[in-house]
């Protein structure tokens, strides 16, 4: 016999207990002084993006993709081991921001928590595209970041039963267990009382001498992005 697995308690949707855990996976606030520039798509229609006519916009959204991609995947692969291994960070942030990284990290290990799970991301949108005075090339981009299916545990609990994880991946609210499967399932969530994460709008500072070289400058929470609270459908 099988049924529709639904947990016990709804995990997905409870308040997350840990303060600044997105924070804490993506980095800390960058400084306050900064203005955020205008962004467009369907994050906000308020204006066009400013994109430097030098540049081909595919490229711009390419090279970020890639970076923010890679950067996303390996905050995955430290906190899923208790914040251990924050030196992966350094090939993918400035000198400037990777501390701030470091820092985070420092906090799954003080804390003794641990991650399950894959973030991902869509609607990536290229807020503006300029040379710095100094020949620095800077892209600023806003991304909704999807930690829904990643879940905070504490660093000692044991791992998942056989198929939770999938299920965890794959989003399925209707998959059909075997009432075994079932008990076993529900029994680790009561047990372990996983955090889930949540989907939020992230400003994303890129720099770097090309395109090429792009590391990630900061990031932070940007609360004007409703889109991201909704399925999207670009990426």
């Amino acid at each position: 016999m099988s049924r529709r697995f639904t947990p016990r308690h709804n995990y997905r949707h409870t308040v997350i207990a840990l303060t600044g855990f997105l924070v804490m996976a993506l980095g800390a606030c960058q400084n306050s002084e900064v203005s955020l520039p205008p962004v467009t798509s369907e994050l906000s229609d308020s204006s066009w993006p400013v994109v430097d006519e030098h540049f081909d916009p595919d490229l711009v959204h390419d090279a970020a993709h890639a970076l923010i991609t890679r950067y996303l995947a390996t905050t995955d692969t430290i906190t899923a081991d208790g914040g251990e291994g924050p030196g992966k960070m350094a090939q993918l942030t400035t000198p400037a921001w990777f501390p701030t990284e470091e820092a985070a990290f420092a906090n799954y290990r003080s804390q003794k928590f641990r991650t399950i799970g894959d973030t991902v991301f869509d609607s990536l949108v290229i807020q503006s595209v300029a040379w710095s005075v100094a020949g620095v090339l800077n892209v600023d981009a806003i991304v909704c970041v999807d930690a829904s299916w990643v879940w905070l545990v504490p660093h000692d609990a044991p791992d998942p039963p056989e198929g939770l994880t999938e299920w965890l991946r794959s989003g399925d609210d209707d998959l059909d267990i075997s009432e075994e499967d079932y008990d076993l399932w529900s029994d680790y969530l009561d047990a372990v009382q996983p955090i889930p994460g949540e989907r939020e709008a992230i400003v994303v500072w890129l720099v770097g001498d090309n395109l090429g070289s792009l590391l990630v400058d900061g990031t932070i929470n940007w609360e004007g992005a409703d889109a991201c609270h909704a399925t999207a459908t670009i990426d």
